[in-house]
């Protein structure tokens, strides 16, 4: 593939690739947070001044480093923070595919 098709194809691959990713997670699987939901908990927490390490409970609980709290902190104070997320995650996904591709 020459590298104007790459060129063109990309966005028209991201879009989709977001359009389907929002789709799923607003229509299918609204419910499921995954771990994002314990993310934007601990944010919450941090945020109210609380430890966002209590209660411990394995699998519900935040186990992460302290440097993730300055990320998903300000994170949870959005309504959007899901979409937010998603569309990160893409973009970076995005564009270590590209770095992968031009070596």
């Amino acid at each position: 593939m020459n590298n104007r098709t790459r060129s063109l194809l990309l966005p028209i691959v991201l879009g989709l690739s977001l359009f389907i990713a929002l789709w799923v997670q607003t229509n299918i699987n609204y419910r499921f947070n995954s771990d994002l939901g314990i993310y934007l908990r601990a944010g919450q927490k941090v945020l109210q001044k609380e430890n966002p390490y209590q209660p411990f409970e394995i699998g519900k609980s935040f186990i992460y480093p302290p440097t993730a709290l300055l990320i998903f902190a300000p994170l949870s104070l959005s309504q959007n923070s899901k979409v937010i997320w998603s569309t990160l995650s893409l973009g970076v996904t995005a564009l270590k595919g590209d770095q992968a591709a031009h070596c």
